[in-house]
């Protein structure tokens, strides 16, 4: 599914066709912004993976390793947490990783913390930084009214990136 980019975020501030879609799919959604050359599954290198820290997410893991060939991928894992789970974020992001390497040891699993108060400018630029080829979110769904005053961060991230998006309803 094709969207905007980043460069139209300010006349998406209501929203898009395609972040209606990420949030209310039941399949996983590939995302891929305007004006992004030719894209061969087999150049990803890099995914970034956001994480709740929790056992859907794993479950979103298996999908996205069910969908593309793992071999010799740098897949980041970015823990998304809410302020009053951040005292349990360092034991479930290591049995996390635990998991991601006893169960796709072909990979190159890490993670990278990204500070709170402003979390998506923080990702592009980190996104920038090391290159991300795809980011895979695992995507909750929610009422109407949560996602006009408090978007996802599929939602989030479509409009602050111009990186190929890859969201797996839970």
């Amino acid at each position: 599914m094709g969207s905007c980019g980043s460069h139209r975020k300010r006349q998406n501030v209501m929203g898009s066709v395609t972040a209606e879609v990420l949030d209310a799919c039941k399949f996983p959604i590939f995302t891929v912004p305007i004006g992004m050359g030719d894209m061969h599954l087999a150049d990803i290198r890099h995914v970034a993976f956001f994480s709740n820290l929790i056992q859907q997410d794993i479950l979103s893991l298996d999908v996205f390793a069910r969908l593309f060939d793992l071999r010799y991928i740098d897949v980041t894992i970015i823990p998304v947490v809410e302020k009053k789970q951040r005292k349990l974020v360092d034991q479930s992001l290591q049995q996390m990783l635990q998991y991601c390497r006893e169960h796709y040891p072909e990979c190159n699993f890490k993670t990278k913390r990204i500070a709170a108060n402003n979390f998506v400018d923080g990702f592009a630029q980190f996104a920038a930084d090391q290159h991300i080829d795809l980011i895979a979110i695992p995507n909750k769904k929610t009422s109407i009214f949560s996602r006009l005053f408090n978007p996802s961060i599929a939602h989030r991230v479509l409009f602050q990136t111009d990186t190929p998006m890859l969201v797996v309803p839970i």
